[in-house]
């Protein structure tokens, strides 16, 4: 027998709000994100949920505990789960900045990142073998 699988991100923060890369940076829920997750919590009150799986970061755990006020059931923290980390563009506004990380800029002591005289992030020429690829 098959069984339902439900997938919930957590409520909003002020970087999701600022449009801030979070990455693994643990921010807390806002106001905002709070009332998601009570939405949430009504959304999915009698749904057969066995277990919730989180991720340990602060946001996550949050918006599960207020879920989990109306299922009961126990929350297991996996740091598989933890978002990943996105180096020194965590924090920063940048519209462009998934396109130069996804072409390998990683925030690593064998491939530094800086910012050029515009502003943006950008990759050092300088890489090592061992430098992470995405």
């Amino acid at each position: 027998m098959a069984s339902a699988f439900y997938y919930l991100r957590h409520g909003e923060t002020d970087w999701n709000r600022a449009r801030r890369i979070q990455g693994c940076s643990d921010i807390a829920l806002n106001a905002r994100g709070i009332a998601q997750a009570e939405a949430a919590r009504e959304a999915l009150r009698g749904c057969a949920i066995a277990t919730i799986c989180v991720s340990p970061l602060a946001r996550a755990r949050e918006t599960a505990r207020i879920v989990n006020q109306a299922l009961e059931r126990p929350i297991v923290v996996l740091d598989a789960l933890r978002e990943c980390s996105f180096g020194p563009y965590e924090g920063v506004v940048d519209p462009d900045w998934f396109a130069s990380w996804r072409g390998g800029a990683c925030a690593t002591e064998s491939n530094p990142m800086h910012r050029s005289s515009s502003g943006r992030w950008t990759r050092s020429t300088r890489r090592s073998p061992s430098a992470a690829r995405f």
